[in-house]
């Protein structure tokens, strides 16, 4: 099975809130849940970390054992982050660069495979990004350390 982790939940009444299962550490927040025609669900969630070290955990409560490709779909900013992606100790993209890769003209999303996790048994996966850096931030903006996420998939990989 593919599981799949979007920022956005619609909620019976058709209004959209933030999906408990993304969190935040150092100062990092959801920015907003924005609307965009060309995403999954329709909406994206816009995180801050506002600094280097802030990041978001999206978190699968439940997930079964075996191996999965991480594939990220985003929106990027001008001033957008630099993230380290990890899943517990295993390094999945150093230093990925969510500013530049969006066309304003076409807005689409970016689809991007972050690498091959291997879970060892039933239960929870947490997928972390760090913010490393920013780019175009010659006055130290808070805006220069987002990244628009669209969705998160973990789809199954044969061994």
């Amino acid at each position: 099975n593919e599981f799949w982790l979007t920022p956005a939940i619609k909620n019976p009444n058709g209004s959209y809130t933030a999906n408990p299962a993304i969190t935040f550490f150092n100062t990092a927040n959801l920015e907003s849940i924005v609307a965009q025609t060309y995403c999954y669900t329709r909406r994206y969630g816009l995180y801050n970390c506002r600094t280097t070290g802030g990041g978001v955990i999206f978190k699968w409560p439940f997930v079964t054992a075996g191996a999965y490709k991480v594939v990220l779909s985003y929106f990027s900013h001008n001033q957008a982050g630099i993230f380290d992606v990890t899943y517990g100790n295993q390094l999945l993209e150093k230093d990925l660069v969510t500013a530049h890769y969006y066309n304003q003209r076409m807005l689409l999303n970016v689809v991007k495979e972050l690498g091959t996790i291997h879970v060892a048994s039933d239960g929870s996966v947490e997928i972390v990004f760090t913010c490393s850096n920013v780019l175009n931030n010659p006055s130290g903006q808070e805006d220069s350390f987002k990244i628009g996420v669209d969705y998160l998939l973990l789809q199954p990989v044969s061994d």
